[in-house]
């Protein structure tokens, strides 16, 4: 595990919403349909029309398959990384500034010191001491 993969899972973790929802309204509506071009005439006085394009577009959704499956596999791994640190502190913090996206000083109040800097502090020590660089 490197700081750089915790500091991907809120992306992640955006990234399966979105694809979720996208394939949810392709399993309602069907595959997406590019259908609308606005293009000008060739000659003078060049007004703008419509040209409609209908057609499915089903290699857009294998790819959004194929990567919700890869985001939820690496969001398994990071969590399941930090459901195997076993000091509850530490845990939650990386929860919350990692899973929640927390700022410092956000994580500070919910946990209960005074100064943003001592989880931060806590943080820096762990992963100094249990993840790979980056």
């Amino acid at each position: 595990m490197t700081i750089a993969r915790l500091e991907r899972l809120p992306k992640i973790i955006k990234e399966i919403e979105q694809l979720s929802s996208y394939l949810d309204d392709v399993d309602n509506n069907g595959p997406p349909r590019f259908s609308a071009i606005v293009k000008t005439a060739a000659k003078f006085p060049y007004a703008l029309h419509n040209i409609t394009i209908t057609g499915e577009n089903h290699t857009i959704v294998e790819a959004w398959q194929n990567t919700l499956s890869r985001n939820k596999s690496e969001y398994a791994e990071i969590n399941s990384f930090i459901q195997s640190i076993n000091d509850e502190q530490i845990r939650a913090i990386l929860r919350y500034k990692y899973h929640d996206g927390l700022t410092w000083q956000a994580i500070a109040m919910k946990i209960g010191f005074r100064d943003w800097r001592t989880p931060k502090k806590n943080i820096e020590k762990f992963l100094s001491m249990h993840v790979n660089a980056p």
